[in-house]
């Protein structure tokens, strides 16, 4: 019988710059997860804008793993220890998906298998770009074809470095897509295309001229600057 379980998840950028949906980089700041039998449903959370109830992304991450692998749903608590800053596009959402995912296999005794953790990821986060960085690590494109989920992962050299800017304010993923357009110009498609495609050569060669250039996108930084309107003063 499990008597604890110890989840450590890293964060990343999805929407890596012209990689939208597609492409995202970990980064080395972790969620911290543990996952104990109870009596009761217990959550306890480090830091605030994380619900501690069953609305909580991890256990509903959890419930629904737990049916998409067909065991019943065991009475848990959940500690969380979250030093990834929640809305603020460093993957938090997407490390309690994963935790909670895994947590569900490991209550199951099934193997974790790669394909049916994205599937059902998928199902919480809608896409998974954020989801195969985290939990492959490094920087990893990810694509679906007919049913099965394809990945290649990168290893990123150490001399590159990430420094991040985090705002006051926060914004959920579901609010930053509700500003993204249906429809696009097929020269912005293009645009992302030919810059998407240099993304993991720029990064794995260190090229600083080449890496600016990659990271320009069309598809969702234009319609999302309003929500982040000091990113872009120059």
């Amino acid at each position: 019988m499990i008597k604890k379980i110890k989840v450590s998840v890293p964060g990343c950028i999805g929407n890596l710059g012209s990689g939208f949906d597609c492409m995202g980089l970990s980064i080395r700041c972790f969620n911290k997860f543990t996952f104990e039998p109870s009596d009761n449903l217990s959550i306890s959370v480090s830091t605030a804008g994380i619900e501690r109830n069953q609305k909580n992304l991890c256990f509903q991450s959890f419930k629904k793993a737990c049916n998409f692998l067909g065991t019943s749903i065991p009475t848990i608590r959940i500690r969380i220890d979250a030093n990834i800053p929640p809305g603020a596009g460093l993957g938090s959402s997407g490390t309690a998906v994963i935790a909670g995912t895994v947590a569900a296999f490991l209550f199951s005794g099934q193997k974790i298998d790669i394909q049916k953790l994205f599937r059902i990821a998928k199902r919480m986060e809608g896409h998974l770009d954020n989801i195969a960085a985290s939990f492959l690590g490094g920087l990893v494109v990810v694509a679906e074809q007919d049913e099965s989920i394809i990945w290649k992962r990168f290893n990123v050299p150490p001399e590159i470095t990430i420094v991040f800017f985090i705002p006051e304010m926060s914004c959920s993923t579901k609010e930053a897509r509700k500003v993204l357009p249906k429809k696009i110009l097929l020269k912005d498609a293009v645009f992302n295309l030919s810059r998407v495609s240099l993304i993991p050569s720029s990064i794995m060669e260190k090229n600083k001229k080449l890496l600016p250039v990659a990271l320009n996108d069309r598809l969702h930084q234009p319609y999302r600057k309003n929500l982040y309107p000091v990113s872009y003063t120059h």
